[in-house]
C-alpha cells in the first residue's frame, strides 16, 4: 500500500536516473570544407585499430573514450586534412563531438 502511495512522487521527482556505471561511448559528427567525401576513418591511437563509417555516412557511433586520428576518404582530385581528438566526458557536448576537416580539390 505504501508503494502505491509513493509511486506518483517517484514519477514526479524522476528518481529513475541513468546508470552512472555505463561506459563512455561517444558520437562524432564529421564535416569537410570544399567537398563531400564518401566516408570517414578514425584510428585509435592507443590500439592502432582503424574504424570506418559506412559509405555516405558522416558520423561515428559508440566510439569508446580515447584518442583518435580522424580523416576523410579521398575523392577524385580531392582530399582533406586529418585531426587528432581525445574523446572524453570532460570534452563532450551531450556525448557528441563535431570534427571539421579542411578539404581541398585540384
Amino acid at each position: 500500500m505504501k508503494l502505491l502511495f509513493m509511486l506518483p512522487f517517484l514519477v514526479l521527482f524522476n528518481f529513475n536516473q541513468p546508470n552512472q556505471n555505463s561506459t563512455d561511448d561517444f558520437t562524432v559528427f564529421m564535416e569537410v570544407t570544399t567537398y563531400q567525401p564518401d566516408g570517414y576513418a578514425a584510428k585509435d591511437l592507443a590500439t592502432g585499430e582503424w574504424i570506418y563509417t559506412n559509405r555516405g555516412q558522416n558520423f561515428f557511433e559508440n566510439l569508446p573514450a580515447g584518442t583518435y586520428k580522424f580523416t576523410a576518404y579521398e575523392g577524385h582530385f580531392c582530399g582533406a586534412s586529418s585531426e587528432i581528438l581525445t574523446l572524453s566526458e570532460a570534452n563532450a557536448i551531450d556525448g557528441t563531438f563535431t570534427v571539421t576537416l579542411q578539404g581541398w580539390c585540384e
